[in-house]
C-alpha cells in the first residue's frame, strides 16, 4: 500500500515571499520542474490524485493526471497555511518563527500550524481508506500542509510532528511515496518512505 506526497512546482514566490494563500502560477522553472517530475512519476502507479486547489498545485497536478487518465480531485484541506497580514511579505524582512510563535496562536488574520493540522484530518482519514481499498493516491499540496499531512499519515502527534528532528520537509516539485502495510482504521502502520 503506497501514497504519494508532491509539492506543487516553483513560482516566483518561492523563497522570496511568504506566498500561503496567494494565487500564483507556476514560473518557467516550475514548468521544467513539472515535466521532470513526470518522467519520474511515470513508471509508478498511481489511481487517484489529490490536489490543492491553487493554481501551482493544479498546474503541477494536471499533467500528471492526464498522462495516468485521471482527474483531479480539488480539496480544499490542502491549501497551504494562511499567512494572514503576513501574506506577500518579503521573507528577509519579516522573519517568521511558525514553531515557535505560531504553533497554536494564529497569524494575525490567518492561521497557526494546529489549524492546518485539524483541517487535514478529513483528508488524511480518506486517504488511509484510500489505501486500505488499493488505491494508490498522489496528493499534490504545498510545504506545511504536506508536512503535517505527512506526520498525520504517521500516526505522529500534532507536538511531535513539529519538531525540529522531522525528516520531511519537500522541496519544490519534489515526490515522496510512503509504504504502508496493516492498514488500521486511524492507526497507519508506516513501513517505509523515499523521495522519487
Amino acid at each position: 500500500m503506497r501514497l504519494i506526497l508532491i509539492r506543487h512546482a516553483e513560482t516566483d514566490g518561492n523563497n522570496h515571499r511568504f506566498v500561503g494563500r496567494e494565487d500564483v502560477p507556476l514560473n518557467a522553472t516550475g514548468r521544467s520542474q513539472t515535466a521532470s517530475l513526470l518522467t519520474t512519476l511515470s513508471p509508478h502507479i498511481i489511481d487517484r490524485i489529490y490536489a490543492s486547489p491553487l493554481e501551482r498545485a493544479i498546474e503541477t497536478a494536471r499533467p500528471i493526471a492526464s498522462a495516468k487518465g485521471l482527474d483531479v480531485i480539488i480539496r480544499p484541506e490542502l491549501i497551504e497555511i494562511d499567512f494572514g497580514t503576513l501574506q506577500g511579505a518579503e521573507k528577509g524582512l519579516r522573519p517568521l518563527k511558525l514553531r515557535r510563535d505560531h504553533l497554536y496562536a494564529p497569524m494575525p488574520e490567518g492561521e497557526s500550524l494546529h489549524d492546518v493540522w485539524r483541517r487535514l484530518g478529513t483528508i488524511a482519514d480518506e486517504l488511509i481508506a484510500d489505501l486500505t481499498n488499493g488505491i494508490t493516491p498522489a496528493i499534490v499540496g504545498h510545504y506545511w500542509s504536506n508536512r503535517l499531512l505527512e506526520a498525520r499519515l504517521r500516526g505522529v502527534a500534532f507536538d511531535q510532528a513539529m519538531t525540529k528532528h522531522a525528516t520531511y520537509k519537500p522541496t519544490n516539485a519534489s515526490a515522496y511515496a510512503m509504504q504502508f502495510r496493516n492498514i488500521q482504521p486511524n492507526a497507519p502502520h508506516l513501513i517505509g518512505a523515499t523521495w522519487l
